[in-house]
């Protein structure tokens, strides 16, 4: 026989981990935005450029992107 598996594999009681920025509508500075824009620019990988800048690439996409 199976055993049925938990639709949660957290203990009862246990709290969550709390973040430090949302997940969702984080803004960046202009200082940031122009800092990640230059370094696409000088044709760095938009990958590298999330990490230097402390996000990620979907985050980055905005800024980098053109409309």
């Amino acid at each position: 026989m199976s055993k049925s598996k938990s639709p949660s594999n957290r203990r009862k009681g246990a709290s969550r981990p709390v973040r430090k920025t949302p997940a969702q509508g984080r803004r960046f500075t202009p200082e940031q935005k122009e800092h990640a824009l230059s370094l696409v620019a000088s044709g760095m990988k938009k990958a590298d450029v999330a990490e230097a800048v402390g996000t990620t690439v979907t985050s980055l996409r905005p800024i980098s992107d053109p409309p």
